[in-house]
């Protein structure tokens, strides 16, 4: 754009001026005025790739901002975004230098823009908590979803040394079972009851997270208190439900946090979690199992103590599901601070108030 000068010549009549001099209506020109107003207007400067017609309206500039690239970094890149959208504090700041607007627009225009990933996710403490969680709590469920056949065999053969082994595989096979029906039936919940505290009472959907853990932690009690095999149900179906829990809650909870527009890799990143806990709990329950169980006559190794084979086992699950619990409600405390926080510099700042 350039800028140029339009020139409105102002005429003036003598004898309407000489009237109003005498009249005291009109004050005197100074003779060093030039009684030429000047205005200066904004024109558009033409572009030689793309002529404009002769008396065709110019269109006016767009405003729309450029798309945001939605995979354009990894873990492995130095910076998650060179633009202003790389933390929640640009996103504050943002809105506190603008002018006032719809508390709504406003909101949805923040959630928008806030985009967290690659090694700028490595720097918020937030992530290394929503990490730590998933990856303890599946560590939780996956001990007993993997190992839940060798619980029923050991709690038959104390229960009941003759029992047919094609039988105690049938058992095996229905537990199984109950860990899927229960996990898909968390995962179905626990969407809708985490919109319903979210959007209906303002409550965070950590509290999703929360529950699973208490969930676990009952499961975890079953697991060290249950040795009749016709009862154990308790330990799959708890396990099952808090395990479905956290993972249907936990990618909307990513995406809250550190924004849509990697969620993909966010996500990706997080469920590394599963995989390092995963690991080291069932390690721990097979180190527990073997030290209990003996050498029998055709070269294979049995555990017949019962429950005593694998109760230290859920012992630190349970201790575990508590620790999730604590990192749970510590979260929702510095959410709290932080939102309160928020809304008073923005309130007196006039952004907007969420």
């Amino acid at each position: 754009m350039e800028a140029s000068n339009v020139h409105f010549q102002v005429p003036v009549d003598d004898e309407t001026e000489e009237e109003g001099i005498r009249s005291g209506s009109i004050s005197p020109i100074p003779p060093h005025l030039n009684p030429t107003l000047t205005i200066t207007a904004a024109t558009p400067t033409p572009n030689p790739s793309s002529p404009i017609t002769p008396g065709a309206a110019t269109p006016a500039a767009s405003t729309t901002p450029a798309p945001i690239d939605d995979e354009r970094t990894s873990f492995l890149s130095s910076s998650s975004d060179s633009s202003s959208y790389g933390t929640k504090d640009n996103v504050v700041r943002r809105s506190l230098n603008e002018p006032p607007v719809d508390s709504r627009r406003a909101s949805v225009d923040g959630l928008q823009h806030l985009d967290i990933r690659g090694w700028a996710l490595a720097r918020q403490p937030e992530f290394w908590r929503l990490f730590l969680m998933l990856g303890v709590l599946t560590g939780v469920g996956l001990m007993t979803i993997n190992n839940i056949g060798h619980s029923v065999k050991a709690l038959w053969y104390a229960f009941d040394p003759k029992r047919d082994s094609k039988e105690v595989e049938r058992f095996q096979g229905v537990h199984v079972s109950i860990l899927s029906l229960c996990s898909f039936s968390g995962r179905l919940i626990s969407g809708t009851v985490s919109d319903v505290l979210k959007k209906k009472f303002g409550y965070s959907r950590v509290w999703l997270v929360f529950a699973s853990s208490s969930v676990f932690l009952l499961g975890q009690f079953a697991g060290m208190g249950v040795s009749n095999p016709h009862s154990i149900w308790l330990v799959s179906g708890l396990n099952g439900f808090g395990y479905g829990l956290v993972f249907g809650v936990f990618p909307t909870i990513v995406s809250e946090a550190f924004g849509l527009h990697g969620l993909s890799q966010n996500w990706g990143t997080m469920t590394l979690g599963p995989v390092i806990f995963g690991n080291i709990t069932n390690l721990f329950f097979g180190k527990i199992y073997d030290g209990h169980s003996q050498h029998m006559e055709e070269g294979r190794y049995e555990c017949l103590e019962g429950i005593g084979c694998y109760r230290s086992a859920y012992a630190l699950t349970a201790f575990a599901s508590i620790a999730v619990m604590i990192t749970a409600l510590w979260d929702i405390f510095i959410h709290r601070r932080e939102n309160a926080g928020k809304r008073k510099v923005m309130t007196a700042t006039g952004a907007f108030v969420h």
